[in-house]
């Protein structure tokens, strides 16, 4: 009786942890990320985010701010077949211009701009207003201002307002909505430029702002590389490259060698199979 009680034990507990193992085994293997529900097929998906597009919306900001400034050159500049402008940057930055009809303003994401007289603007709700600097005077974009420089960084605070900040660490608040929906707004949206036209005789740039009176003049300087190099580095749509391995000799830059000054020779390899 004693053992076919341990027997009945010793099987019970078996199955209970064989139950258990199998349950672990399902939980491991159910990969999907809780609060994702509704997001299956987005692998590979390559929308940036909100974070990613601000970073660049700060960086184009003080690129411009370099250009009006003469502190960066133009390398190249290079229309796309679906109407944007990719201009590469002595910096190592690409700056694109989008097509005129992608550049639609959205209430919930601030343009900014320089206006004539050398000062940071912004437009947020259909009003354009200055920026401001903490002490509440309008912020310098450009030396002609006659005063120091600021460049203005952006984001959008814990209380959902847009604010800029010109050191990191001092937020001030732009505007007076709240923005719920930046989320949704194209990455077009949040460039400050307008368009740009090229003088290929000249060699000369000028890019237009979407907000303020200024227009960036500057020289191209040219490269001296092929256009499929050029298309390949600045991440063209356009690009033929499969990778950096074919883009001429030396990427254009210079003639390729003369081999047979350089002591090779023709051989014929049947002849030295036989």
């Amino acid at each position: 009786m004693k053992k076919t009680c341990l027997r009945f034990l010793t099987g019970r507990l078996l199955l209970f942890w064989a139950i258990m193992a199998i349950g672990m085994v399902c939980a491991c293997t159910d990969d999907t990320p809780k609060g994702n529900e509704g997001n299956e097929g987005s692998e590979g998906d390559n929308t940036p985010s909100v974070s990613d597009v601000i970073v660049q919306m700060n960086r184009d900001v003080a690129d411009m701010q370099q250009l009006a400034e003469g502190k960066v050159k133009v390398l190249t500049c290079m229309k796309e077949s679906n109407g944007r402008y990719l201009v590469e940057l002595d910096n190592g930055h690409v700056l694109t211009v989008y097509a005129e009809e992608e550049l639609v303003k959205k209430n919930s994401v601030p343009v900014i701009g320089i206006d004539a007289d050398g000062y940071w603007v912004y437009e947020l709700d259909g009003k354009t207003e200055n920026l401001m600097t903490v002490d509440g005077q309008p912020a310098p974009a450009l030396s002609s201002a006659g005063k120091g420089t600021f460049t203005p960084q952006f984001r959008v605070g814990g209380k959902n307002f847009w604010e800029v900040s010109y050191n990191g660490s001092q937020w001030i608040q732009m505007g007076t909505r709240q923005v719920w929906d930046v989320e949704k707004e194209p990455a077009a949206a949040f460039s400050p430029f307008a368009g740009c036209s090229a003088d290929e005789d000249a060699g000369t740039l000028t890019i237009s702002l979407r907000c303020g009176e200024k227009k960036i003049n500057t020289q191209v300087q040219g490269k001296g590389t092929t256009d499929a190099w050029n298309k390949f580095v600045a991440g063209s749509a356009d690009n033929v490259l499969l990778d950096f391995s074919y883009a001429g000799y030396k990427h254009g830059e210079v003639e390729a060698p003369d081999g047979f000054a350089c002591g090779y020779k023709i051989e014929n390899v049947r002849e030295r199979m036989q």
